[in-house]
């Protein structure tokens, strides 16, 4: 169906914006067609594409979710159009802090390895 262009059209016709929660947890395939749908090459949507999720979460290998399609998405969205909540409202403030000190670079440089990449994924604190 993402082969033909009336398909499509309908699909991109029918949302002015699509948001994508848990996006951590996409596999290849699911992007793929999210990408198809909503990032066309050769038909431009107009709408808007929210990709929500947290990289450190991207732990369901087992049906098939993968860190480096998450990482392969913020690639083709591009830098401008990626952004980070910097405040946790859903945990106690002392319990941040400790986190914070806990993943800080300087004790903890290499918080989550990419071997695929020979990269490391940043830990990014938090406010409360």
């Amino acid at each position: 169906a993402l082969d033909r262009l009336s398909f499509l059209s309908q699909v991109q016709a029918s949302y002015q914006a699509a948001i994508i929660d848990e996006f951590q947890d996409t596999d290849p395939l699911q992007w793929q067609i999210f990408r198809r749908l909503f990032i066309p090459e050769h038909y431009p949507w107009k709408g808007y594409l929210y990709l929500v999720g947290d990289p450190k979460q991207s732990i369901y290998s087992f049906r098939q979710a993968d860190i480096y399609t998450y990482l392969a998405a913020a690639q083709a969205l591009g830098d401008a159009h990626c952004f980070s909540l910097d405040v946790n409202y859903r945990s106690q403030p002392r319990l941040v802090q400790a986190l914070n000190a806990l993943f800080n670079v300087d004790h903890l440089p290499h918080f989550i390895p990419l071997p695929k990449k020979s990269f490391y994924l940043p830990y990014q604190p938090v406010q409360a």
